[in-house]
């Protein structure tokens, strides 16, 4: 009887260690759940506060980049209307002055330069003009902008010719009174060549004298340079002159003539000035004095351009 009853106490303690066993592994299984659960939840709310975090930063960097293409166009709208006032105020009152005093009759530029073919009058045959601009951040941005116009085709009222060699001479003068100042000699530029041939065949073909350009509103050699010839710089200069020869021109008098004026001087020594191209044409006209025919001389019209 004892052994029945030890038999059935063993049996109940092995039912009671299997309850045990079996309650210890649900409330593992039940505590492991919960625990994916809760790690479930929390990623998923990070995902959620990371994608809220990176739609705010979109959001903000569309609101700065908006903000940032409203001030470029407000700069370029301020740029253009400096740009329409300083048009409106070129030439300055120097200028204009100088203007006044080159632009006088071919029968006057005739009587000057007759009287002394190689020491023609200051005042009508050489002027010096410069155009510097002051490089802003504004301006910066807006370098690409810069507005190209075509290049007006010069009427043909004389026959003429380009004097490649006499403008490689004057050149060479050029950058030897350079370096015996101390500065670096000047680049030739093919484009400023171009441009300065232009503006000399500019003045040759339309009876006139002066760093405005009709053909083009009578703006000044930045515009000239600028617009027309695509020379993008923040200095530009103009030396021109006059002679009426009666006997051909050398470099070194075109050189003195421009050295022996403060202006002109002052451009061929500018330490600003790395670039420039030097243009010089001459035609044939015939000299008329007190309304009778006296002959024929050579018109020959020269212009150096000067950028950075």
């Amino acid at each position: 009887m004892n052994e029945i009853f030890n038999k059935i106490k063993k049996e109940k303690i092995k039912v009671t260690i299997i309850s045990i066993v079996i309650i210890l592994i649900i409330v593992s299984g039940i505590i492991i759940y919960n625990s994916i659960t809760n790690n479930s939840v929390n990623h998923k709310q990070e995902k959620v506060s990371i994608e809220k975090e990176s739609n705010e930063v979109l959001e903000a960097n569309k609101i700065d980049a908006e903000g940032e293409k409203v001030k470029k166009e407000d700069k370029v709208r301020e740029l253009d209307k400096t740009e329409q006032v300083k048009d409106k105020g070129n030439p300055t009152q120097k200028a204009i002055n100088e203007n006044k005093n080159d632009e006088v009759s071919k029968k006057d530029l005739v009587n000057d330069s007759i009287s002394n073919s190689n020491s023609v009058t200051k005042k009508n045959i050489e002027s010096s003009h410069k155009a510097t601009v002051e490089e802003t951040p504004k301006q910066a941005e807006t370098k690409a902008e810069i507005e190209r116009v075509k290049m007006e085709l010069l009427a043909n009222n004389y026959q003429y010719t380009y004097d490649n060699e006499l403008e490689n001479e004057v050149l060479a003068l050029v950058n030897e009174f350079r370096t015996k100042n101390g500065l670096a000699p000047l680049a030739l530029s093919s484009t400023l060549r171009e441009s300065a041939r232009y503006k000399s065949n500019s003045m040759l073909q339309l009876d006139y004298f002066a760093h405005s350009n009709p053909q083009y509103g009578n703006k000044d050699c930045m515009y000239l340079m600028r617009n027309v010839f695509g020379v993008d710089a923040s200095y530009y200069s103009e030396n021109i002159l006059s002679r009426l020869e009666t006997e051909k021109s050398t470099a070194k008098q075109i050189f003195e003539q421009w050295r022996n004026s403060p202006p002109h001087r002052e451009d061929m020594l500018s330490s600003e000035a790395r670039k420039t191209g030097i243009g010089i044409v001459r035609a044939e006209k015939t000299i008329i004095r007190d309304g009778q025919v006296k002959g024929k001389a050579f018109n020959l019209y020269g212009t150096e351009h000067f950028t950075n």
